[in-house]
């Protein structure tokens, strides 16, 4: 994902972390314009982490992968603050890059 992120010379990743809890405190020290996080991580999941990071900068977008998109993961990731789902099951190579660029447009 990152490979693909940097190949666009507009973007750029500023961090990366190993777990929800991590990513929360990685956001809060480095402050990006955007947040892409998967569902299933170690010590705090996406839900949980994507709900805090939306409490502390509610304007940031927040992208979620993960491979298990459902309706109802959709509408629980949206009460959390997460602007957009993405399947990893999908070609995340051909799908990542308009959808970051969808999102932070929005």
């Amino acid at each position: 994902m990152r490979l693909c992120i940097e190949q666009n010379p507009e973007l750029r990743v500023c961090g990366e972390a190993e777990n929800g809890q991590a990513a929360v405190e990685l956001f809060v020290s480095l402050q990006p314009n955007l947040v892409i996080m998967d569902f299933a991580m170690p010590v705090k999941n996406g839900l949980d982490a994507a709900g805090e990071i939306s409490r502390i900068a509610p304007g940031v977008p927040i992208l979620m992968c993960t491979m298990f998109k459902s309706e109802q993961l959709v509408t629980e990731a949206r009460k959390a603050g997460v602007k957009k789902v993405i399947s990893k099951g999908e070609k995340l190579s051909s799908s990542l890059l308009p959808t970051i660029k969808d999102v932070l447009a929005s």
